[in-house]
């Protein structure tokens, strides 16, 4: 059951406040913070209490601590997303576990390995838009074929931060020719009318074929929110360009998505927090996303029954996209020197 707030903006940020506060912890690394912040964003529309609904996610990410290999990125921080989406998705910590290692072999068996945190995001991108079914040969065959679609277009930028893009657009109905070729026509689009290149350019206009719209349009549409964003004081930095690919799939007017996206990063920037800054505009616009993603665009909620199921494929899709969002943005947060996870990408 999705749980239904009586006022859009401030009830939906209250909500994951209290979660998030839930999931605090004093023993837990300050490296944490960005990915507790997505965790509960993962769980902010979930029925239940926030208390409840941090314990269940705290108790999910130790049993994944308990049954993940030592040196798996599942004992990193990255557990506690984890371990919120299973809980979304009805997932057992210990199955998943197992799940990791069962795609990472069947991709490898496809002719695609990697050793890094993006295993894991790519899992999970899986088990939630499969439902918890495992990874069949077939599809990873599919994940291949897109991988080396884009590697056509991008051979230096395509690499281990693409898997979860590939895992996600896996998902779509159309050809990984066809989807690749709209993909690179919205990059080439950004590229020529606002300047716009690179890995996080590339892993957005994947994102963009869930727009259903062609890629020319769709950049139209990606740049219409970025201008409508950019006199709030959103620019147009890399680390923005996967946040404002997700708000791309909303049919809201931009000027609407861009004030909506203000209320919640100026609530996000007034909180207590050391990472207030580089993640804070992911952070709103997921809230943003999961706000008007229940109402039309005119404001009124969704009443149509084919308007509602259209509403709960999208939020199956944003848990999909969140994962990436997650990830890149707690790279971007990581201090200067960190070492990352995806240091390994080998064939």
């Amino acid at each position: 059951m999705v749980h239904q707030p009586t006022n859009p903006s401030r009830d939906l940020f209250d909500r994951f406040q209290a979660i998030h506060g839930a999931l605090q912890d004093p023993m837990q690394m300050g490296d944490t913070e960005v990915w507790l912040r997505f965790a509960a964003l993962a769980v902010v529309l979930r029925s239940g209490q926030p208390q409840a609904i941090g314990a269940a996610v705290l108790a999910t990410a130790e049993q994944l601590a308990v049954h993940a290999p030592w040196f798996s990125a599942l004992n990193s921080p990255m557990r506690f997303v984890i371990a919120a989406m299973l809980l979304q998705s009805g997932g057992e910590a210990a199955t998943f576990c197992h799940e990791v290692q069962r795609t990472a072999a069947t991709l490898k068996e496809a002719g695609l390995r990697s050793r890094s945190g993006y295993d894991v995001i790519a899992a999970v991108i899986i088990h939630v838009m499969n439902r918890g079914r495992p990874l069949g040969a077939l599809h990873a065959e599919r994940i291949v074929a897109i991988h080396h679609q884009m590697k056509r277009y991008h051979w230096w930028l395509t690499g281990p931060d693409d898997l979860p893009a590939c895992a996600l657009m896996s998902f779509h109905h159309e050809t990984a020719e066809a989807m690749v070729a709209e993909a690179e026509i919205a990059y080439r689009t950004l590229e020529r009318d606002a300047q716009l290149a690179g890995e996080r350019l590339q892993s957005a206009t994947c994102l963009l074929v869930f727009t259903g719209l062609p890629g020319a349009l769709a950049a139209k549409r990606f740049e219409a929110i970025a201008s409508a964003l950019a006199p709030l004081g959103i620019a147009l930095f890399p680390e923005n360009y996967e946040p404002i690919a997700l708000l791309t799939l909303l049919d809201h007017a931009p000027d609407a998505i861009a004030r909506r996206c203000l209320d919640y990063h100026g609530w996000l920037v007034a909180l207590d927090s050391p990472l207030d800054g580089r993640s804070s505009f992911a952070v709103a616009a997921d809230l943003a996303y999961l706000d008007l993603v229940r109402t039309s665009v005119t404001g009124s909620s969704m009443t149509d029954l084919d308007a509602a199921g259209r509403m709960l494929t999208s939020i199956h899709v944003y848990h999909a996209i969140a994962a990436i969002l997650a990830y890149d943005a707690a790279q971007d947060s990581m201090p200067i020197g960190s070492i990352p996870m995806d240091t390994v990408w080998s064939y």
